[in-house]
């Protein structure tokens, strides 16, 4: 019987499609290990929020994410520490997500964000919700992000 189960829970995709990934997990073993386990192949969901990952383990998950899927349903990087990330690479992954949270970030980041996913001209964003300093935010790139969420 417990063969049985693991079997159902091993081939079963919706049962992993919400799980989360554990950050620490992530940045020791990388993302391309993760997804090399059959099960986590369906994790569409990616806390990154408060990840202080250095420059190398950010932008080497980031290339995996950009490499490996095609949509995301949620990305969260609340928080995070984007100092010397690829911020091409990090807007990529935002246009394939469905929800995406980006709070407390210095409005330098959110800039480049927004550029970035303005260039890319985003489809698939249906939530965007945006925290912290929005005031050196010019209106017209605010106006023209919040344009291209459903």
């Amino acid at each position: 019987m417990c063969r049985h189960w693991r079997d159902l829970g091993s081939c079963t995709a919706s049962f992993w499609s919400r799980v989360g990934v554990n950050k620490k997990k992530l940045a020791e073993e990388g993302l391309a290990s993760l997804v090399a386990v059959p099960r986590l192949k369906q994790i569409r969901h990616f806390d990154l929020s408060n990840a202080w990952f250095d420059k190398d383990t950010w932008n080497d998950i980031l290339h995996h994410m950009v490499n490996f899927y095609d949509h995301l349903d949620f990305v969260n990087i609340t928080l995070a520490n984007l100092y010397r990330v690829n911020i091409d690479l990090l807007a990529e992954i935002l246009c394939k997500s469905r929800t995406i949270i980006l709070s407390g970030l210095e409005s330098k980041w959110l800039n480049k964000i927004f550029e970035v996913l303005n260039e890319l001209k985003c489809g698939r964003i249906e939530h965007l919700i945006i925290g912290g300093e929005l005031y050196n935010i010019p209106d017209d790139l605010l106006l023209r992000t919040l344009s291209q969420v459903k």
